[in-house]
């Protein structure tokens, strides 16, 4: 709470100071906004969790943020963007080894959950 009162006097709710606040600590962030209503807050927060996504990244996401941001507008571009981060890992996998089948079903069943 006390770093979302401090970022609201701030340019913006997704960096402290030069830093980028962490994919966690954002969710966090736009889930308290949403809870004061404070919808910019919740819009950047959600945004920016698309922006420069990692696989890593994409596998985990909507699994971190809340059932309650999950129905917000901003989510159709984070969920956009999962797909297609997941899509492109599973097109990456032509023939794949044994350690990489297990790692398709995990892809698969993450894009099947987006």
């Amino acid at each position: 709470m006390k770093l979302l009162l401090k970022l609201c006097y701030g340019g913006s709710y997704i960096y402290d100071g030069e830093e980028l606040l962490d994919a966690s600590t954002r969710i966090r962030l736009a889930f308290l906004g949403s809870a004061f209503e404070m919808q910019e807050c919740v819009w950047e927060c959600l945004a920016s969790l698309a922006d420069n996504l990692t696989s890593t990244d994409a596998l985990t996401i909507l699994d971190d943020v809340p059932r309650e941001l999950c129905g917000h507008e901003a989510m159709t571009g984070v969920v956009a963007k999962v797909v297609q981060v997941l899509a492109d890992m599973l097109n990456s996998f032509i023939f794949p080894t044994a350690t990489e089948r297990d790692f398709k079903r995990q892809v698969t069943k993450a894009l099947a959950s987006a």
